[in-house]
Formats: C-alpha cells, structure tokens, sequence
C-alpha cells in the first residue's frame, strides 16, 4: 500500500499536496513500474519545462500545445513506435522500464530560443536507453541538421531513430 506524504511546494495552490509515494520509494506518478503512462508524460513534461529553463525562457502555454498533440495518446502511440524501433534495431540494449530516457533528437543547445516550438515539437522526441542518452550529449552537426528538416521534424510518420552520425551505439 502506497504510503501518503505532506510535501511543501512553491508553485502549488493550495502550498501544501499529498503525494503517494508507492513501493519502490518513487513518487507514485513518476514511477515507470507502477504507473508507466503517468511517468513518460511526467518525463516529457520535465523536458519541455528544462528546454525553456535553459534558453532562459518561460513556458507559457499547456504541453499538449507546445507538443503539438491532439491528446496524450498520440503521443504515447508515437513514443511506443519509437521504443519499438530502438528495440528491433538494438535487441542488445533494450529499453526497457529501467532504463528508459526521453531525448530531444535535435539537442536543446542547438536551437535558438525563438525556436522552442521547434524544439519541443513532439516529432523532436525519441527514446533511448538512458546510458545512450547521456553518452549522445548535445551533438549536431550540418548533415544531421539537414536530415532533421528533410525527415523529421514535423513528420509524424518517421518512425526511426536519429542518433548523430559519428555516434555508435
């Protein structure tokens, strides 16, 4: 039985939440094995507010907007696709629960600020393996800048995955 906790917070209205915190010592809505939904739209959330707080900027507008998503499932039908292809292609390193970090294809520090509509783009989202992830950084070269506009950014239907090409998994 998950276990009630009275957190303090600056942002909340009322200034004080409960939050259940489950089984694996997680706050119940971020941990993948309780709640798998929840925490991967709680990770995409944290991208986007991350995105803006480096280029210095304020989120002003709800997720699904700033996504471009019609509604949650869109985007977890399309992060699924992506989770599916890494798996097929990388059945050595799989994502799995454990392990699962949501990425920015075209990194953050590559956009200018005017351009975190872009940025934040949903088709500018994949999933990696966390330990990929970190070890992709923020690479972006001109080959990569242009299959990004050509391919992916703003095409739904790409199902593949974008690592930069001097990258080797």
């Amino acid at each position: 039985m998950p276990t009630r906790f009275l957190v303090r917070t600056t942002h909340a209205t009322p200034p004080m939440r409960f939050y259940e915190i489950c089984c694996h010592n997680k706050h119940k809505r971020s941990c993948m094995q309780c709640d798998r939904k929840n925490a991967i739209t709680n990770a995409v959330r944290k991208c986007i507010r991350s995105a803006f707080t480096r280029k210095q900027s304020k989120k002003k507008s709800r997720s699904l907007e700033i996504l471009g998503c019609d509604d949650w499932q869109q985007l977890a039908k399309y992060l699924s696709l992506k989770i599916n292809t890494w798996n097929k292609k990388f059945p050595q390193k799989k994502i799995t629960k454990n392990n699962i970090s949501i990425d920015h294809i075209k990194p953050v520090k590559a956009f200018e600020p005017s351009e975190l509509h872009m940025c934040n783009h949903f088709t500018n989202f994949q999933v990696l393996p966390l330990s990929i992830n970190i070890r992709k950084g923020s690479k972006w070269t001109a080959r990569d800048e242009k299959k990004w506009r050509e391919h992916i950014i703003y095409k739904p239907n790409y199902s593949g995955i974008h690592l930069p090409r001097s990258f080797s998994v």
